[in-house]
């Protein structure tokens, strides 16, 4: 009798071990995604310093978008700009002390406007340094704050109606920040740009272009190169100032009509790694010098509005991603207080 109740004791305790397990990952997994949930709305626009201030845009029901700065050290944010018009991308100077972003007023399918500003965070002193009639989609600086990369759609016009087929003019451009001149780096015909970036010398641009990234040195853009062929279309470009490897995001297929994007690695050996296991879509790709990689997922893909959640991934290859705080006003109003 004795043993029988010994034994019923022992599995009790078992039981209520194993339900204190569940619980406590449960609980560790929920906690995860209610500190993501916390994060005020953002855009997939962000940029982040050698030191780790990132800058990024959160928008609201009116369409409203604003620019703020978060500093890591005092976890502080602060709105640098309200922007009338809808924000496509940011990206900090080298030195971190000018933002250059670029915005888009899509008035019609017929009419387009799109702007390219730079703001001093110390001076606060705006200047448009672009102003054109197309989607710009994505602005990189380079390391000598000489000029600036960007591509965008100079064309778009509905072809299929209810279908949503579209028909876009996709190039992509350097804007020479001394006399604001701008320089056309392709000429590609019927086909869409999806990422860029400067090459590890910055002698030159890297595009992707479908399922390829091609190469195209400023001196003589006609000379390009394919240097890349992958079996999916190649997004959002980040390379390694280390040994010139690029990181790009890739979709996936994740069982019947389904798509997740991770992000890959391939080195200056044309040796290729998944370097994400996040079963979403993640994308926008941003390597700092120390090793630390950023980069956004859509916690809500493929359900319906867009939820961005920017992530960092330390050391890089094998790191553990962390959602990155991003501090909102209210929390910033409670400590002052």
């Amino acid at each position: 009798m004795k043993k029988r109740w010994m034994i019923i004791i022992v599995s009790i305790v078992l039981l209520l071990g194993i339900m204190a397990g569940l619980s406590w990952y449960v609980s560790k997994d929920e906690n995860k995604e209610d500190e993501a949930a916390k994060q005020p709305p953002l855009k997939q626009a962000y940029s982040v310093t050698g030191e780790g201030q990132t800058a990024y845009v959160t928008y609201d029901e009116e369409g409203n978008n604003e620019i703020h700065l978060s500093n890591p050290e005092s976890n502080q944010k602060s709105t640098v700009l309200s922007v009338d018009e809808p924000v496509a991308s940011i990206d900090f100077s080298a030195d971190g002390e000018t933002l250059y972003y670029a915005t888009n007023d899509i008035i019609s399918s017929r009419t387009l406007l799109s702007h390219i500003y730079s703001y001093h965070l110390e001076t606060k002193k705006e200047t448009e340094l672009l102003q054109s009639s197309s989607i710009v989609m994505e602005v990189k600086a380079g390391s000598t704050d000489d000029s600036l990369l960007y591509y965008r759609a100079n064309a778009f016009e509905d072809m299929g109606g209810i279908t949503g087929k579209v028909s876009s003019d996709f190039q992509a451009y350097r804007l020479d920040l001394s006399d604001l001149s701008e320089e056309q780096l392709t000429s590609l015909d019927d086909k869409e740009i999806k990422g860029l970036a400067y090459t590890k010398e910055e002698d030159g641009a890297l595009v992707s272009v479908g399922n390829t990234i091609i190469k195209i040195p400023f001196e003589n853009p006609e000379n390009t190169e394919t240097i890349l062929t992958e079996t999916e279309q190649v997004y959002d470009l980040a390379v390694n100032r280390q040994d010139g490897g690029i990181i790009y995001s890739m979709p996936g297929k994740d069982g019947p009509g389904t798509y997740k994007y991770e992000l890959y690695y391939r080195d200056s050996e044309g040796e290729k790694t998944q370097i994400t296991e996040n079963e979403s879509h993640t994308g926008n790709p941003a390597l700092l010098p120390n090793g630390d990689l950023y980069y956004m997922i859509d916690a809500n893909f493929g359900k319906g509005e867009p939820s961005y959640v920017l992530y960092k991934q330390s050391p890089w290859k094998e790191g553990e991603p962390e959602v990155v705080d991003l501090p909102d006003d209210k929390l910033n109003q409670d400590d002052e207080s």
